[in-house]
């Protein structure tokens, strides 16, 4: 990480000095294993393999296996020199190129037998790396400053929900008392409404019947007339053996068997009532209607109303009622049968006759359950928003939003980033987009699914899985690395593997602070 780097380096500068100031330790020797180099007491090979007199170290002569007796020679193939480098980083090299007669490290301490003169090029080597280095320490303050805004902006916004949510929930539970309470009585309201629509409905429907009758009864009549080629007001089984649209076994000539058949029984003769009421039924899917040149059209006759079933209930005292509300006629009805406009349920007989308005009775039943439904409804929408916020909050504060809520202001945000070819997009604890520079739908890379470490950041990456599957492949997915910068910014995109992509996402919140370079445990850990 970069703030190792710098930890490294400013960490080594303030306490080099330090470290030649205090109790010399062997050459090639780093200041964190000084430790076991105590002058006067025996050595022990750091891999615990022999103990030999301190005065063996550095003589030139490889006694430990590990080659650790010998970090400032070149005796033992396997030992490592350490190059303090003030100015500039640290650096371990191999002994094998102590006394070579080549500068390996910048300050010249592989060559302290002076075979070669070396230049000390430290400091300036060290020059652009400070530089580089002060750069990103002032980048990783001014990041952890705006983190910490982050976090007192998540911090806030999760009191505010928390608050929030207490007042909602006795909220809720009222609301939803109410609607219960509402809705009860909306299912109460509708319960004789249905019942008088459906009587009237029912009415309707005999009355359409009766007309459909009456019609088909006005047709069955006028072929009567037609078969009845005599005059004698009867038609014979001779008079419908010359129709030829009966041959069904089509060999020239209407057969008594095949009226029979057609019929469903023997007929002799049949007066007009057998006719319409038995032969025609039979014979109608058969019976081929002569042209309509010089035929006049068969008038429907008018069909007397039946009562409303409604009107039959009501008592009149015996006193005559001239307004006739029950009476049916066409020409007082608008096109949608309903003067009064009300919503109500239309049928139509074969001549487009739509069904009479409610009587006053049921209308009455479906005002009041309109009333009652719109109390519902108002109560349910009500509940319903509250339910919502509810929701929205519960799943809002069950996020995980990092440590001290850091990463709340990246929540319903999304940014993009464009290559030669592609447009990607990532929006944080949702999904991870791909699309076509040139135009086209978006891929669906994945869904958030959890948080992954970055070595000993715990939220180091956002994982993306179950995105569109890959032909003959896997699902895509996406791992989104964080990287500290002062700007919410995704500045890279690549697909190392098949349908597995890796984002990479600068942002304050990924800017931790800066340890104590006076820390010991970081001082052995780093040098």
């Amino acid at each position: 990480m970069v703030w190792q780097t710098l930890l490294l380096f400013v960490a080594f500068s303030s306490c080099a000095s330090n470290s030649i100031a205090s109790e010399p330790i062997p050459r090639g020797v780093s200041r964190s294993k000084g430790s076991f180099y105590k002058p006067g007491v025996p050595f022990t090979c750091l891999d615990g393999s022999l103990s030999i007199p301190f005065e063996q170290i550095n003589d030139d002569y490889c006694d430990c296996a590990d080659g650790t007796d010998e970090p400032g020679t070149a005796a033992c193939r396997n030992g490592k020199f350490y190059c303090m480098n003030l100015g500039y980083k640290p650096e371990i090299i191999p002994s094998s190129r102590v006394s070579d007669g080549v500068c390996d490290c910048c300050d010249g301490s592989d060559e302290y037998e002076h075979k070669v003169d070396c230049q000390n090029t430290c400091i300036e080597m060290g020059k652009s790396m400070r530089e580089e280095l002060e750069a990103q320490r002032r980048l990783i303050e001014e990041g952890h400053q705006i983190r910490a805004e982050y976090s007192q902006q998540g911090k806030q916004a999760k009191a505010e929900k928390q608050g929030l949510l207490v007042t909602l929930g006795p909220d809720r539970d009222a609301l939803k008392q109410r609607r219960d309470e509402l809705e009860a009585k909306k299912l109460a309201a509708e319960e004789p409404e249905k019942a008088a629509k459906g009587l009237h409905e029912d009415w309707w429907k005999e009355q359409q019947k009766l007309r459909e009758a009456e019609k088909e009864k006005v047709i069955a009549m006028d072929v009567f007339k037609q078969l009845d080629t005599n005059g004698d007001e009867h038609v014979t089984l001779t008079e419908l053996q010359a129709r030829e649209e009966f041959d069904t076994n089509s060999d020239g000539q209407v057969s008594e068997e095949e009226i029979t058949i057609l019929v469903g029984e023997a007929i002799d003769s049949s007066d007009s009532e057998h006719f319409a009421t038995t032969v025609w039924p039979k014979i109608k899917d058969s019976y081929r209607m002569p042209s309509p040149e010089g035929v006049d059209p068969i008038e429907s006759p008018p069909v007397e109303p039946v009562p409303s079933p409604t009107e039959e209930l009501d008592e009149h005292d015996g006193e005559d009622d001239d307004d006739d509300d029950a009476d049916f006629d066409e020409d007082d009805f608008d096109e949608e049968g309903d003067e009064g406009g009300d919503d109500q349920e239309s049928s139509s007989s074969a001549d487009d006759v739509m069904m009479p308005p409610y009587p006053d009775e049921t209308r009455q039943l479906m005002d009041i359950a309109d009333a009652a439904r719109k109390e519902f409804t108002d109560a349910d929408n009500e509940f319903n928003n509250v339910d919502r916020q509810i929701q929205d909050i519960e799943k809002f504060l069950a996020l995980d939003l990092g440590p001290d809520d850091v990463f709340y202001p990246l929540r319903d945000e999304c940014y993009e980033f464009t290559d030669r070819e592609y447009t990607y997009k990532f929006c944080p604890f949702e999904k991870a987009t791909q699309r076509p520079k040139t135009g086209g739908s978006e891929t669906n890379l994945g869904t958030f699914t959890k948080w992954e470490a970055n070595g000993d950041d715990t939220y180091g990456f956002m994982k993306f899985e179950k995105g569109v599957h890959c032909w003959n492949g896997p699902d895509r997915s996406a791992n989104v690395k964080f990287i500290c910068g002062k700007e919410n910014q995704l500045s890279n995109a690549a697909e190392p593997n098949r349908c597995e992509y890796s984002f990479d996402f600068t942002t304050p919140a990924a800017c931790h602070s800066l340890p104590d370079v006076h820390d010991d445990a970081h001082w052995h850990t780093e040098l």
